[in-house]
């Protein structure tokens, strides 16, 4: 666990190890490597970074020269598969809380009102954090049936994609996901299959290849379905690099 710093607060923030072994961390020029650092130390209890690019070349020791407002946020842009930009123009993580709070958020919890009151300022929906959405039941309570069902579709992914990540661990959001597919009635090895066949999904197109999280977001695994990642020679719209976020 590593103390981050906001503003004149201090946290303990808990870190991923594991990044350094992830193909998407691996492929990032270092400088944008240390942005992204920068802002998981810099963010508040929600993951939101507030775009201050003095404040970034004056901790990282960046000359402005080199590394201008508008190079600032191309590199952040380099980021979409795990930082959206807000509307208001701050960058939000995206599994910044997830990770932060595996055991989702509770309105009863005092620990959690500075990330209610961050999302809510963000414009950005508590809900899908929540407990009571994420269906988590007691502390160490577990559905066996589910359990069996999510490692299923973890050793599908790792089995049919194997020069894609592989999954090391399933989180409760992940399970999440994986519950929302099955509601829908989704064939998980026709919705694989037709990554497997993607040269853009998988990464041959261009520096960038979908992530289990990514294909299992509801409004991807629809596109998928559909064959919107088929053509071996399509590009992506500005639309669908902005949901490439994790």
């Amino acid at each position: 666990m590593e103390q981050g710093y906001i503003g004149a607060t201090q946290m303990k923030i808990f870190t991923d190890s594991t990044k350094w072994d992830d193909k998407w961390f691996r492929g990032l020029a270092p400088s944008t490597k240390l942005i992204y650092l920068y802002l998981c130390d810099r963010s508040d209890h929600a993951g939101v970074w507030e775009f201050d690019p003095d404040l970034l070349r004056l901790h990282l020791n960046l000359k402005e020269e080199h590394y201008s407002d508008d190079d600032i946020e191309g590199k952040l842009d380099a980021l979409c598969a795990k930082v959206e930009k807000l509307p208001n123009g701050k960058y939000w993580i995206t599994n910044y809380i997830s990770f932060q709070n595996p055991k989702g958020i509770n309105r009863n919890y005092n620990h959690c009102m500075p990330i209610y009151r961050s999302l809510e300022k963000n414009g950005i929906d508590p809900e899908q954090f929540q407990q009571s959405v994420m269906d988590l039941g007691c502390e160490g309570e577990s559905d066996p049936t589910e359990d069996i069902e999510c490692t299923t579709v973890m050793e599908l992914w790792n089995s049919r994609l194997k020069s894609l990540p592989k999954i090391q661990k399933m989180t409760p959001a992940r399970k999440r996901k994986i519950k929302s597919a099955i509601k829908d009635k989704t064939s998980f090895t026709d919705l694989f299959d037709k990554v497997a066949e993607s040269d853009y999904l998988m990464g041959k197109v261009k520096r960038w290849n979908a992530t289990f999280d990514w294909v299992l977001k509801p409004e991807n695994r629809q596109k998928i379905m559909e064959g919107n990642y088929g053509s071996t020679n399509r590009k992506a719209t500005s639309t669908e690099r902005h949901a490439e976020g994790f």
